[in-house]
């Protein structure tokens, strides 16, 4: 199952009750489950239907930041906080620290 299909199933589960707590309940599960962490993100902007240039111009920030942001490329603060607001997500849980082990 493609991880578009997982998140519009958890989207459309009616016992999580609220946008925001779906949205919150999908990055959990699907992050915890081994995907990407970049590709849950695309997947909730694309199902929350965000479009990227309106989340630029709202936020004073440009598109290419905010791709780049959300591919992980790059760790811009406003950009970060942009994209996870979108969703109704907390920035912590949408780009969660790297766990870099030495």
């Amino acid at each position: 199952m493609g991880i578009l299909n997982i998140i519009k199933n958890i989207m459309m589960n009616r016992f999580i009750q609220g946008q925001n707590d779906r949205n919150r309940a999908a990055l959990k599960f699907l992050i915890d489950i081994g995907f990407e962490v970049s590709d849950v993100r695309r997947g909730l902007i694309i199902m929350n239907k965000i479009n990227i240039s309106e989340l630029a111009r709202d936020h004073e920030v440009s598109a290419p930041s905010l791709y780049n942001t959300l591919r992980g490329a790059r760790a811009n603060g406003k950009s970060k906080e942009a994209l996870s607001s979108a969703p109704g997500v907390d920035s912590e849980e949408m780009f969660p620290p790297l766990n870099i082990t030495a």
